[in-house]
């Protein structure tokens, strides 16, 4: 039992039922097996027990005796009310046993043309390693989204016979079970632009069709509303945001970008949306102008800041967020046609605006996803093939 909890293995129950299956262990054998509470204990990760969950387990025989003769009652007591692990992951993972926070680079373009290969990134190793692959012909430009830590890969393009086709299919990712699912394929017709799934029913329904037309935009989500800026309006570069209230399906107009942008990211951190990289057009010259600063967005004032200019400018970035971290990785760092991509990675510190070098990514990359997923620390993954030129 011991060595069971010591490997840390994932699991697919919460850390409640773990501790339930260890004290009916003990109780199956209480003489013989009670000398052992203490060291299987210390594996028992309590900061993901709830308080009322932890004084259920008090009427066990086993804790009840344990109790009566040592200070593990208040020890456990006030690790449970003070854990906010629940809280935080808004119970996107049931237990977080044997699982790490990545960074997972998703598709893209390579120096070998588009890939539909998916890669991580785990500091405790500080490793790119391949995860997975997309299950379809090598795509670009799909929709990428996380929900209860599973990856969602929706539509996408692809080229045959020299064209280029646009398909509708939804790819379901489930990083404990290392497998994939394939998801309604439904098509609504052309007057529905703007949909919504439900992964409960497998369904799409339409929502509100966003005002106007604009692509290579940016998009995130924060609560019951949903965020999009930027992108292209035939040939001009927009600034303006617009914000999908999903309980009443409605859009509403949102204080516009300090500067037009269009293949740039958007991402969410507490009340706060991040926007970083893309570019725009010179007015005298017609050419690329890369935006070099990140801004961001203050939900509740609805107000936009310039917060830090970015050292590497860069667009068809991918960026993410953990902890106080903001990930950028890889893109297009020039708009001359050579020597224009990157691996770099680059990782600002929100709290104290200090900027570090992270690992690169082996390879130049660029029109890729960048998310995060809890992935199994026991993996045992080939690290990314770096490309020769930056060997």
């Amino acid at each position: 039992m011991e060595y069971i909890l010591k490997c840390d293995f994932p699991v697919d129950c919460s850390e409640s039922e773990v501790l339930s299956v260890v004290l009916k262990w003990i109780e199956h054998q209480p003489h013989e097996r009670f000398k052992y509470i203490h060291q299987l204990l210390r594996y028992i990760h309590f900061n993901e027990i709830s308080s009322v969950d932890i004084s259920s387990f008090f009427e066990s025989p086993v804790l009840k005796c344990l109790c009566s003769s040592s200070t593990l009652w208040s020890r456990l007591w006030h690790v449970s009310r003070h854990s906010v692990w629940q809280e935080q992951q808004c119970m996107s993972l049931i237990n977080s046993r044997g699982m790490e926070l990545a960074i997972l680079k998703v598709g893209g373009f390579g120096i070998s043309g588009v890939t539909n290969d998916i890669a991580y990134y785990l500091s405790s190793i500080g490793k790119w390693r391949y995860l997975t692959s997309i299950p379809h012909v090598e795509q670009c430009n799909f929709g990428t989204a996380v929900l209860n830590n599973e990856l969602y890969i929706v539509g996408g393009c692809f080229n045959q016979s020299l064209q280029e086709n646009v398909h509708p299919f939804g790819f379901r990712y489930n990083p404990l079970t290392n497998s994939w699912e394939l998801g309604d394929f439904d098509v609504l017709d052309d007057n529905s632009p703007c949909e919504k799934y439900d992964p409960a029913t497998d369904i799409w329904t339409p929502v509100a069709p966003l005002p106007g037309s604009r692509t290579q935009h940016a998009g995130t989500s924060w609560r019951n509303f949903f965020y999009i800026s930027g992108g292209l309006d035939q040939d001009v570069v927009l600034s303006s945001v617009w914000r999908l209230n999903i309980d009443t399906d409605q859009w509403e107009v949102k204080a516009p970008m300090t500067t037009p942008r269009a293949d740039h990211s958007m991402v969410c951190c507490g009340d706060k949306i991040y926007v970083c990289g893309g570019w725009y057009e010179d007015e005298n010259t017609g050419s690329r102008v890369l935006v070099d600063s990140i801004d961001c967005y203050n939900i509740t004032r609805d107000s936009w800041s310039v917060i830090t200019r970015v050292p590497t400018p860069r667009y068809h970035a991918g960026i993410v967020v953990i902890g106080k971290w903001l990930y950028i990785v890889g893109g297009f760092h020039s708009a001359t046609t050579f020597d224009r991509a990157s691996g770099v990675v680059e990782c600002y510190n929100i709290e104290t605006g200090v900027w570090t070098v992270g690992d690169n990514y082996p390879q130049d990359i660029w029109e890729h996803a960048c998310c995060t997923l809890y992935v199994p620390r026991c993996r045992d993954d080939l690290e990314v093939i770096p490309d020769k030129n930056l060997i």
